[in-house]
């Protein structure tokens, strides 16, 4: 279950985890408390609100940048993060390590240590001047949760007084500092695991979501992502052995968790976008993951000089990739293409509905162009393009590289640039 949470409803998030997990995990036969007496009290208040935006606070100024957020796999900020998190998990009472892609992991054993896991879990790496909450907001509240979970069964066994749990509650105590381990480990009746997810983003070497393919046992592909290098040329597993991993295949594929060791997933994450708030909803329930593409489109044109070369036999590669841009908005239902389309033909509100998924979204984000000069017609340019879609058609992309090459050409008395024909295949390969 992912919880897509606005700003000032995170607590009331966290408090649905928690809710969930103590009827889930309860190791004894009481009663788990109703949600009214969880949503009371303010030991709860101080765990998961009070601690978990200090420590959203905390986190959101570790970074590789002295003005933004930015912390990118393995960079010095995120060893930090790392760290960070891994003792934050000690501190509520979790067995800890990192595994060696650099997930973090915190688990409560419980009494059947071999039972299916409930796994709560999101990334702490970012993308570039990120905000504080997304990523870290799922790590710190599964943290909070099991935090929280621990004092209250501790005290139905009667392992924890009322002024001791404050003690942990207010910060002045750890869960181990009251409680010996082996009890914490038969709190619960089964494994609750929180996992901080290494890298999502992707922003070093252009492949998401290596931490959580590691999991779910598909990071050696095929691709072999542990191949993909970032701009230094340098490989994700040559990365890995420079901080002191183990990315070897045997090693790897270890990591990954097989479906009937997972009870459950729980993630709570912000919304980062609009729709809650338009909607006047405080929460949602995710009804689908979005799968992802990203591109690396090259253009190559004829660089020249801006005042000699005729505009009809220019080959512009900035000009043809704005083209280029603009077709890809369209075919993903921008640029007011299917407000046009509802208001200029009889059925357009249905022949809208037909072509356009409200899941499809399409964004480039970084255009470099060559040379960059403001009068020299540019010989190239590169751009990005990133995919998402919540019901992509598997064997459409089949075959899809990730990287496309445009050569500009002549076409006397027509387009200029064959934009259309050239864009065939990334429709094809990414976008339907």
């Amino acid at each position: 279950m992912l919880i897509s949470a606005g700003n000032a409803h995170v607590v009331t998030a966290l408090l649905i985890i928690v809710d969930q997990v103590s009827r889930s995990l309860a190791a004894s036969q009481t009663p788990p408390s109703s949600p009214s007496d969880l949503h009371s009290g303010l030991r709860l208040h101080k765990l998961l609100h009070v601690e978990v935006n200090s420590h959203l606070s905390i986190l959101g100024k570790v970074s590789d940048e002295p003005d933004s957020l930015t912390r990118t796999f393995l960079s010095p900020a995120h060893q930090k993060a790392s760290k960070q998190i891994a003792a934050w998990m000690h501190e509520a009472g979790m067995h800890t390590w990192t595994d060696d892609v650099a997930n973090v992991h915190g688990c409560i054993r419980g009494q059947n240590a071999t039972a299916p896991a409930l796994v709560i879990g999101s990334h702490y790496d970012t993308v570039k001047d990120a905000g504080q909450f997304d990523g870290a907001l799922g790590i710190l509240a599964g943290i909070a949760a099991v935090k929280a979970l621990v004092i209250q069964t501790a005290m139905k066994a009667e392992l924890l007084t009322n002024q001791q749990a404050e003690s942990i509650a207010a910060g002045a105590a750890s869960v181990l500092q009251l409680l010996n381990r082996a009890d914490v480990d038969t709190l619960f009746s089964s494994p609750v695991e929180v996992v901080a997810f290494c890298d999502e983003e992707g922003l070093s070497f252009q492949t998401t979501l290596l931490g959580s393919r590691a999991l779910a046992g598909s990071l050696l592909g095929p691709p072999n992502l542990l191949d993909s290098r970032n701009s230094d040329g340098l490989s994700v597993k040559q990365v890995l052995q420079q901080h002191g991993y183990n990315p070897a295949e045997d090693v790897v594929s270890n990591i990954a968790l097989t479906p009937d060791q997972v009870k459950a997933y729980v993630e709570v994450h912000l919304e980062q976008g609009p729709v809650l708030e338009a909607a006047d909803k405080p929460l949602g329930v995710v009804s689908a993951i979005a799968g992802q593409t990203r591109l690396s489109v090259s253009v190559t044109g004829t660089q020249g000089h801006a005042g000699t070369v005729p505009m009809a036999v220019r080959r512009d590669a900035l000009a043809a990739a704005a083209e280029a841009i603009n077709m890809i908005e369209q075919q993903c239902g921008g640029g007011g293409q299917l407000v046009g389309m509802i208001k200029t033909t009889p059925s357009g509100k249905q022949a809208a509905q037909s072509v356009w998924d409200p899941s499809l979204v399409c964004t480039v984000g970084a255009v470099s162009v060559w040379p960059g000069a403001s009068n020299v017609i540019a010989g190239s340019t590169n751009f990005s393009v990133d995919i998402r879609q919540a019901h992509a058609c598997p064997h459409k992309i089949k075959g899809c590289t990730g990287i496309i090459h445009i050569s500009v050409c002549l076409f006397p008395n027509t387009e200029r640039f064959k934009v259309g024909s050239l864009l065939a295949n990334l429709s094809v390969c990414s976008l339907y």
